[in-house]
C-alpha cells in the first residue's frame, strides 16, 4: 500500500500518495475513504439529513435550501484532498447517474430514466461484426433501463426513446416492436402463472396441514466455459454441436478485432525479456540449429537457468574431473544441455526470440508442441510432440511462417510462427 511505483517514458517514478494504480485493492480503500468522510460530515451537520445515497463517487443528499453552502463546507473540510462539488436541483428536477429525479408537488419523489446532452447515444450498432445474440442483448438491456428508470413519463414516451435511441444504432423497426412487445408481456402479472396449492399438494402427495413447497431445480454439474474467436456461421454452429453434444461446456464467442488493438498504446513498452507464458527459441552458436522451449515465468528467469546450467556444464568441462555420471546428468536435463555436450557447441542465450505467447498458461504445452513441429533444425526430441494429435499435422506443415518483428509480442495464432532464418516455407 505505500511502496508503489510506475514507469513513464523509460524513468520510474515513486507514487507520494495514495493507493497503487491498478491494485485491487485500491478501489476498495477508496471506497472505505470516501464512506468515512461522509460519515463524519453528516454526523457533524446541525440538522437531520433524511435522505443521503451513494454511488462509488457520486452522492445524493436532501438537505434545506438554505443550508446548501454550510453542507457543501462540512464535506469539503475534513480531507483537503478530497473536494466535492455541487449541483442542486432546477425546477424540481435533479440528474443522478442514468436518471432524472423529479420532487412533485406532495413531496414524493418520481424518475425518468436519463442522458447527459453531450452522450453521443452510441451502442453496439446492429451492422456491427458480432454474433446477433450480443446485439438483441445490448437492445433488451436498454429497454429494461429505460422501462425500469422511468415512473414519471407515459409509456409513449419511453418507447419513443426507445425507437429513436436504437434505430439510431441500426436497429430495424420490426424488431424494435418485437422486443419492446416480449418486453411488455414478460412485465404484464399473468394470473394463470400463480401456482395453485392444491395442485401443489396433489402433485407433490405433502401433507395438507404442512405449507406447500415448490420444487427447487437441481443445480447443474460443474459447467466448464471457454471463448472462441467470432466467425459468422461457424461460430454459431460450433455453439449448437456443444449445447446438443456437449451439454456441460459452455462456448462464448469474442471479438478478435478490439479496441486495445486499434488504438496505439499508452504504457511504456516491457522488455521482452519480462514476458511470461512464453514460447522461445535460442539459437546455436555454430550451427543451424535451435532449441525451443516454454515458460510459464518471466522469460529472463528461464534464461538466467539456462546460462546457470551452461555454467555447471563449463567447471566440468574445465576442471577435467567430470565422470560419464556426471556428463549424463547434465546431458538428461534438457536437449539445449545435450546438444551442448555432444557436439561442444554453445547458444545464443542473449540473442532468444520470443515466438509466441498466450495469456492462458495451460496452452503452453500444447503451442510448443506446434512450433517445435513446424520449425526445421530444433535439437528438442522428436518425442516433445507426441502428445499432438495427428489431426494438426498435416495442417501445421501447410502453413507458411510469417516474418515478424521479434520484439513484437503477438497473441498466439497456429497460422503463422516467426521461422529460423534457415526455415524454408
Amino acid at each position: 500500500m505505500k511502496e508503489s511505483y510506475f514507469r513513464y517514458k523509460g524513468k520510474f517514478y515513486y507514487q507520494i500518495y495514495g493507493t497503487a494504480m491498478g491494485s485491487p485493492l485500491s478501489p476498495i480503500l477508496a471506497d472505505i475513504s470516501l464512506e468515512t468522510v461522509i460519515g463524519k460530515a453528516v454526523e457533524a451537520l446541525p440538522f437531520d439529513v433524511p435522505i443521503v445515497r451513494k454511488y462509488v463517487d457520486d452522492l445524493f443528499i436532501a438537505v434545506p435550501a438554505d443550508k446548501i453552502d454550510v453542507v457543501l463546507e462540512e464535506f469539503n473540510k475534513h480531507e483537503a484532498r478530497l473536494q466535492f462539488t455541487l449541483e442542486c436541483e432546477q425546477d424540481n428536477k435533479l440528474p443522478f447517474l442514468d436518471m432524472q429525479v423529479i420532487r412533485n408537488a406532495d413531496q414524493t419523489l418520481s424518475t425518468d430514466w436519463y442522458a447527459k446532452p453531450i452522450a453521443s447515444g452510441r451502442m453496439l450498432n446492429y451492422n456491427s461484426f458480432h454474433q446477433m445474440k450480443h446485439k438483441v442483448n445490448v437492445a433488451n438491456n436498454f429497454i429494461h433501463r429505460v422501462t425500469t428508470l422511468s415512473t414519471h413519463s407515459s409509456w409513449n414516451d419511453q418507447k419513443q426513446i426507445i425507437y429513436t435511441h436504437l434505430h439510431n444504432n441500426g436497429y430495424p423497426r420490426t424488431l424494435i416492436s418485437r422486443l419492446i412487445q416480449q418486453h411488455q408481456s414478460k412485465t404484464l402479472p399473468n394470473a394463470s402463472e400463480q401456482p395453485n396449492v392444491a395442485t401443489l399438494v396433489a402433485n407433490t402427495n405433502q401433507d395438507p396441514t404442512q405449507p406447500p413447497t415448490l420444487s427447487q431445480p437441481q443445480p447443474e454439474a460443474d459447467a466448464i466455459y471457454r471463448s472462441i474467436p467470432y466467425v459468422p456461421k461457424l461460430t454459431e454452429r460450433l455453439q449448437k454441436v456443444f449445447r446438443s453434444d456437449y451439454n456441460q461446456i459452455r462456448i462464448a464467442s469474442r471479438q478478435t478485432n478490439t479496441v486495445n488493438n486499434l488504438h496505439t498504446k499508452v504504457k511504456d513498452p516491457k522488455n521482452h525479456h519480462e514476458n511470461s507464458n512464453v514460447i522461445y527459441k535460442i539459437p546455436c552458436n555454430s550451427c543451424n540449429k535451435c532449441y525451443i522451449g516454454m515458460t510459464k515465468n518471466k522469460l529472463s528467469t528461464r534464461l538466467s537457468g539456462h546460462r546457470s546450467d551452461v555454467n555447471k556444464l563449463e567447471k566440468i568441462v574445465t576442471d577435467h574431473t567430470n565422470t560419464e555420471t556426471d556428463m549424463d546428468s547434465i546431458r538428461d536435463k534438457t536437449a539445449l544441455l545435450e546438444h551442448c555436450v555432444n557436439t561442444g557447441h554453445r547458444f545464443q542465450i542473449d540473442n532468444t526470440k520470443i515466438v509466441d505467447t498466450t495469456f492462458m498458461s495451460h496452452t503452453l504445452p500444447f503451442l510448443e508442441m506446434c512450433h517445435i513441429f513446424n520449425t526445421q533444425h530444433t535439437v528438442n526430441h522428436r518425442v516433445d510432440v507426441d502428445g499432438l494429435n495427428t489431426a494438426y499435422a498435416s495442417v501445421l506443415h501447410s502453413i507458411r511462417p510469417q516474418h515478424t518483428d521479434t520484439h513484437q509480442i503477438r497473441p498466439h495464432n497456429l497460422t503463422q510462427s516467426v521461422p529460423d532464418e534457415n526455415d524454408t516455407p
